[in-house]
């Protein structure tokens, strides 16, 4: 048993409620079948029908759900209403739903019951849906078909659940000029397609085409939807005119290609599109591909397009239909370099109609016209264009004659007042085909109508003139200032002549840019004055000669007359050895001459000949016979050393002569004391009666650095007379002069000898320094009653001290004798005011009281008193200080030397003490009038002086008029010139003593 759903409202329900009362309805059934209801809106009234159950009870249901109510059908919220019948039909009229959703007609009768098949209740209507007709930008170029196709029209989508294919039921189309039109093609179902070929269409170019879809739900309600207008275009964009680089040339300079078109148009479907490609012909974009592009584009062409090469700009033009034209420019030619340089040459006015052997000045006398010419400028692309030319003051700047366009011509001229001594270029421009120029300029002419300024010559080496030369055959000169501010100097010519600007001796010489020249084998002439003239030459060959000073030719060295030496003060000199005193200070005399050329430099050096010792490096003097030399303490001779002076003097010839010193030997200390020894005897000279003969013997005595030149022997009775003999002289034993020495002795006395003899005696070396005195007293002892000969035996211990300073004769050596008496000495002061008379310190120059030494003092005074003298003793000190100070340890040294009889003394201090600087020193001389009275007698100071004059850094030498008022440099006398130094030279200890003045071509 079937139940069906039914559309009351259906005009067939009469036929159908009459077959409730049949049981088998036959033919009639399609009739239920046709009019079951699947769907319904909400207004619609609902009818079941239940077949084959006339006059049977029957209890329907109409229920959201497929399945009968268990409940009373008001409890269950599926169940919407309840109704009984005695027949299979059923009328639940409206029951007005208030939502959409599928509904089943139930029913229970006897022992059936069960549900129909469900309608759906949906009052909506289709909605959605979009419809096109595939085109290019709204543009079809078919003229005879179209594809019309639609989408995403929706419905109910329980009805795919209740097994329809789709929610719409079925589409139509129409085709048509307007919206909704079907004046084209009429509206024509298509079933449930999505698309559809219209074939057999006959469109319009230019036409707005439309296309209209309505899609039915199975209620029959539809929704129309409307495709956007497509225009039927058929042709392709008209090709206009491309043009590369605005078309102004036909060679491109980049290879960024700048393209134009014009005239490209589609007044159908409009320009959609624009494609720009290069290629090697106009077919085909094979070098640069299409690349999409605006308006009006560039073309990146880097590393595709080679300089030299034929190429096309080709546009491709695509319209809204999808159709492309394509426009091809005329041919054009990349050309992205300059033109190659040529050479840009200054030339000569003359020479600009000659068309070989064009040469490139660099200089002219010309004031009033520059030409320049060119050559060699080319493009391998597109060919020099034109020509630019201007004239500047430098390579790159047109500041004189601006570029110029000349063509092709290679050649130009400017006629004006041109200036001196500035160098003017030639610019040039040279643009190819593409425009691109490349720029070069000449390498300038300077304009120059002078001839160079003229410099001085010297003979010799550059800076001084050397007047006098010593090689006849070869002769150095050297020039300076000579100079062209404009041109330049070109060369130099060199000639040798007896006077200024003659070439009698040498002929002119090119020495390119030589500022000197030596030049061999020439046959200058000695004693004759001669010059050297040089000629100075600018580019443009204009010269100016300028001679040297004369000079003349002296072959031969200077000549010596005295060989260095040392001047002494003891006069100890010969012409093997000088022995000197003092190691700091001594002047120095030699003599050489030159009547051919004046004596310019002399070298004075000393050195020693044992070692490697130099007191006195190279020192230069100037013309000077004498020197003075003075020896700081590390530089100072040293005790014992032999050196040598060496003297070397130049003319200014250069020629040179050395002379050499005699050996100087430096020995400042005094011989070693000795004494007498045994055997000591006396006897009477046989054949006489009062002759005596002393046979005397004495060892000791010693000098390591001179040797002992004398001894010197006094015979008297007491300690400081010589009653027999005073100061004998003995030569020294040769074989041994240091060693045990013997003399003999014979004096004429008319007196018997006494009992008691005092002998004393001493030595001198060779620098003249007097040993310590010696003294024996000895007994006469007899060997004979008659008294002719004897021996005489030394007091050892038993003598007595014989002055009140306990001075005795047998003392220990430098010692004084031991005594418990002390007499008192009476010292008588100077009261005749004889001191600075009597005694002197001896100095280089007398009428100053100055030394230069660091060692040695030197004395001397007289003995013409009125009172007779037994003795002398010397010592010196530092002035207002006692006797001895600052010479000797006052502490433990006895500062008096006892020198007998002797008036002058020499002391030089030891190699740890020096006499110091700017200090006075005295000399004291201590008279003995008897064993106990003396006077003590002192010289005027002698202030000590270790430094040379100082130059005040305020003052200078200047050269000047007579009133000296300020410095000149030139002078109009050619016979006088002045000089003066007030203030300049200074010495605070000892002064100026003198100045020497010379004058020169050199400050030195």
């Amino acid at each position: 048993m079937v139940i069906y759903d039914l559309n009351l409202q259906n005009p067939v329900m009469r036929q159908i409620k009459e077959l409730k009362y049949s049981a088998h309805i036959g033919k009639y059934m399609s009739l239920l079948h046709d009019n079951e209801i699947d769907f319904a809106e909400r207004n619609i009234k609902i009818g079941g029908f239940l077949l084959g159950n006339s006059d049977v009870s029957v209890k329907w249901f109409l229920t959201k759900h497929n399945h009968i109510p268990t409940k009373d059908c008001s409890l269950d919220f599926s169940c919407l209403i309840t109704k009984h019948t005695t027949n299979g039909f059923v009328n639940f009229d409206n029951p007005y739903f208030n939502e959409n959703g599928m509904l089943y007609i139930c029913a229970v009768s006897g022992d059936f019951q069960g549900c129909s098949d469900g309608f759906l209740v949906n009052d909506g209507v289709p909605k959605g849906g979009k419809v096109s007709i595939p085109s290019r930008n709204g543009y079809v170029i078919d003229g005879s078909a179209m594809n019309v196709k639609w989408s995403g029209f929706t419905g109910n989508v329980n009805s795919v659940d209740m097994g329809y294919p789709d929610a719409i039921a079925f589409y139509q189309y129409t085709i048509g000029t307007s919206i909704g039109g079907t004046d084209v093609v009429p509206f024509t179902t298509a079933g449930l397609a999505d698309f559809v070929l219209v074939k057999d269409l006959h469109l319009q170019p230019g036409q707005v085409y439309y296309a209209t879809v309505i899609a039915f739900d199975h209620l029959n309600r539809s929704v129309e939807r409307h495709s956007e207008g497509v225009i039927y275009d058929n042709t392709p964009p008209l090709s206009g005119t491309t043009q590369v680089e605005r078309g102004i040339s036909h060679f491109v300079k980049t290879h960024r290609i700048s393209v134009q078109w014009f005239g490209i148009e589609d007044i159908e479907s409009g320009i959609v599109q624009f494609e720009i490609g290069i290629g090697s012909t106009n077919h085909s974009a094979d070098i640069v591909p299409f690349q999409t592009t605006d308006i009006f584009t560039e073309i990146n062409g880097d590393s595709r397009l080679i300089d030299g090469h034929q190429y096309y700009a080709i546009v491709k033009a695509t319209n809204g239909a999808g159709l492309s034209s394509f426009s091809v420019s005329t041919p054009f030619i990349v050309d992205s370099t300059a033109p190659v340089i040529g050479h840009v040459m200054d030339i000569f006015h003359s020479n600009m109609q000659v068309e070989t052997d064009i040469t490139d000045t660099d200089y002219q006398r010309n004031t009033t016209s520059i030409s320049c010419e060119w050559r060699g400028f080319h493009d391998p692309h597109s060919q020099i264009d034109s020509y630019h030319v201007g004239l500047g003051l430098t390579a790159g700047n047109d500041d004189i004659e601006s570029l110029t366009n000349v063509g092709l011509r290679n050649v130009k001229t400017w006629s004006s007042k041109f200036v001196q001594g500035v160098r003017h270029y030639c610019i040039l421009k040279a643009c190819n085909g593409a425009g691109i120029c490349s720029h070069g300029s000449s390498n300038g002419v300077l304009i120059d109508n002078s001839a160079p300024i003229p410099g001085s010559v010297v003979v010799g080496a550059a800076g001084d003139h050397a007047r006098y030369q010593s090689d006849n055959s070869s002769l150095h000169a050297t020039w300076i200032g000579f100079e062209d501010p404009q041109s330049g100097i070109d060369h130099f010519e060199v000639c040798i002549g007896t006077t200024p600007l003659l070439c009698d001796i040498m002929d002119r010489w090119n020495v390119s840019l030589s500022s000197s020249f030596v030049k061999t084998h020439l046959e200058l002439k000695n004693d004759v004055p001669m010059f050297v003239t040089v000629r100075a030459c600018n580019k443009l060959r204009l010269c100016v000669n300028r001679s040297s000073q004369s000079f003349i030719i002296d072959d031969t060295p200077p000549v010596l007359i005295n060989r260095p030496f040392i001047e002494g003060l003891n006069g100890n000199q010969s012409s093997i050895l000088q022995i000197i005193s003092d190691p700091s200070f001594f002047k120095l005399r030699w003599k050489v001459v030159d009547d051919r050329s004046p004596i310019v430099r002399t070298t004075v050096s000393i050195h020693s000949k044992l070692d490697s010792h130099i007191p006195m490096a190279d020192t230069v003097i100037s013309n000077e016979n004498t020197f003075t030399v003075k020896l700081l303490k590390d530089d100072q001779l040293r005790l014992g050393d032999v050196y040598v002076v060496k003297v070397t003097a130049c003319n200014a010839a250069l020629l040179c002569i050395t002379s050499y010193s005699s050996d100087v030997l430096l020995d400042y200390s005094p011989p070693q004391v000795g004494g007498f020894m045994p055997p000591l005897n006396w006897e009477l000279i046989p054949g006489t009666t009062n002759s005596i003969r002393f046979n005397l013997t004495w060892y000791g005595f010693s000098d390591v650095e001179s040797g002992i030149r004398s001894y010197y022997i006094s015979i008297g009775y007491d300690y400081s007379r010589a009653d027999l003999i005073d100061a004998y002289k003995v030569k020294p034993n040769q074989q041994d002069p240091e060693g045990t020495q013997r003399t003999t002795i014979d004096i004429d006395s008319t007196n018997k000898l006494h009992e008691k003899l005092v002998f004393t005696i001493w030595a001198e070396n060779y620098a003249g320094l007097l040993s310590s005195q010696s003294k024996i007293t000895t007994d006469v002892v007899s060997f004979n009653r008659n008294f002719t000969k004897g021996n005489l035996v030394i007091q050892k211990h038993s003598c007595v001290a014989e002055y009140c300073n306990n001075d005795c004769t047998c003392a220990v050596v430098g010692q004084k004798c031991k005594t418990d008496l002390q007499s008192m000495c009476n010292s008588k002061p100077d009261k005749n005011g004889k001191s600075a008379n009597m005694v002197r310190i001896i100095v280089p120059n007398t009428d100053k009281g100055i030394d230069g030494s660091s060692s040695c003092l030197r004395s001397e005074w007289t003995d013409n008193l009125n009172e007779t003298i037994w003795r002398f003793e010397y010592t010196f000190g530092i002035q207002n200080g006692r006797p001895g100070t600052g010479i000797f340890d006052l502490a433990n040294e006895n500062p008096w030397r006892d020198v007998g009889k002797e008036t002058e003394a020499i002391h030089c201090l030891s190699p740890d003490k020096k006499l110091e600087h700017k200090t006075n020193y005295v000399a004291y001389v201590r008279a003995w009038y008897s064993y106990t009275s003396n006077t003590i007698f002192q010289s005027n100071s002698v202030q000590i002086d270790h430094t040379s004059p100082d130059i005040h850094k305020r003052y200078f030498v200047i050269d000047s008029t007579i009133n000296c008022e300020e410095d000149v440099d030139y002078i109009l006398s050619t016979d006088s010139v002045s000089s003066c130094w007030d203030g300049v030279f200074y010495d605070e200890e000892s002064g100026i003593m003198n100045f020497m003045v010379s004058l020169g071509t050199s400050p030195y």
